[in-house]
């Protein structure tokens, strides 16, 4: 068994919503727009315990089982939600039915990540109303459905 040194984890005082944008892994493949997953303590602990074994050991990657929120996931009817989590970044992925592709969130990157939750800048990561948003052009995108509202 793994020793861990649970002061390396980040810590959050409150769930955190992240949305992230969505592309499929086929040029033309079709796929929702966007991913939210909320992270609390727990998911959060899980995902930095995944990139510290593959750290440890020389892993590739470690996927797990993920609960993600997609949009549009009744019309592409996804399944078999995970998360790749490797030594600097992760990124979730599902299945839509009846295709032979995946879609998958933009890559988040650690480092970035924990200089977000730090309040500082982080590439590619923007705080929008109290949300995480991962993507370019996403916080238009969640504007323009209604799921964010426009400041």
């Amino acid at each position: 068994m793994l020793k861990r040194d649970e002061t390396a984890f980040p810590t959050l005082k409150e769930p955190l919503t992240l949305y992230m944008k969505v592309h499929a892994t086929i040029e033309f493949g079709e796929g929702p727009d966007w991913a939210r997953v909320t992270l609390t303590q727990k998911p959060l602990r899980e995902l930095f315990s995944a990139k510290r074994l593959c750290e440890e050991k020389g892993l590739e990657a470690v996927v797990l089982a993920a609960n993600v929120d997609w949009n549009q996931e009744e019309e592409f009817r996804l399944s078999g939600h995970c998360v790749r989590v490797e030594t600097d970044a992760f990124r979730f992925s599902a299945r839509p039915r009846q295709v032979d592709y995946d879609v998958e969130t933009d890559t988040v990157w650690f480092n970035d990540l924990e200089m977000a939750l730090a309040h500082q800048d982080a590439l590619g990561l923007q705080w929008h109303q109290g949300v995480l948003i991962k993507g370019a052009g996403l916080p238009d995108t969640l504007i323009r459905q209604g799921v964010l509202t426009a400041t």
